[in-house]
């Protein structure tokens, strides 16, 4: 879907987790698919959907690709095509802990959701006359305190 930001990936995806790559193999082409690789990974921390406690990933060898390593932890953003189960690779998805404020921003989706209005209402009651734009909202932890923030323009 082009580069979707954490609340439209969170939203679109079927499970949302860190992960663990424990195992890799090949599969051939079959079907509508090419051919690529599987990777099974065992949940650490589940924020959307129920993996059970391995989940197999499909990655075909093509311009979506979305390569792991071996005993490595992921952010993953897992959607299902054609009854398999595949990460994107122009989304969210990434190696920790490269994704670590991308991990932050899902938290706050996966507990609170993309709802800006409490931003809004936080915002107008510190300074009433400003016109806050829900538009313009991104969540991350700007301040480095581990928890997520909201900013928006006003």
């Amino acid at each position: 879907n082009g580069y979707p930001t954490i609340s439209e990936e969170f939203s679109s995806s079927v499970m949302v987790l860190t992960g663990k790559v424990v195992a890799h193999a090949a599969f051939p082409a079959e079907g509508d698919f090419y051919d690529g690789d599987t990777y099974t990974v065992i949940p650490l921390r589940v924020l959307k959907g129920d993996p059970g406690s391995r989940v197999d990933l499909f990655s075909e060898n093509s311009s979506g690709r979305f390569p792991m390593r071996m005993n490595r932890e992921y952010l993953l953003f897992i959607y299902q095509d054609l009854g398999r189960l595949m990460v994107d690779n122009c989304g969210n998805s990434d190696l920790m802990p490269h994704a670590k404020n991308a991990f932050v921003q899902v938290i706050s989706v996966a507990a609170h959701g993309s709802d800006s209005q409490a931003a809004i209402k936080s915002l107008h009651n510190a300074n009433p006359v400003a016109d806050w734009s829900a538009s313009s909202a991104k969540i991350a932890d700007f301040d480095c305190d581990g928890k997520a923030d909201t900013v928006m323009l006003g």
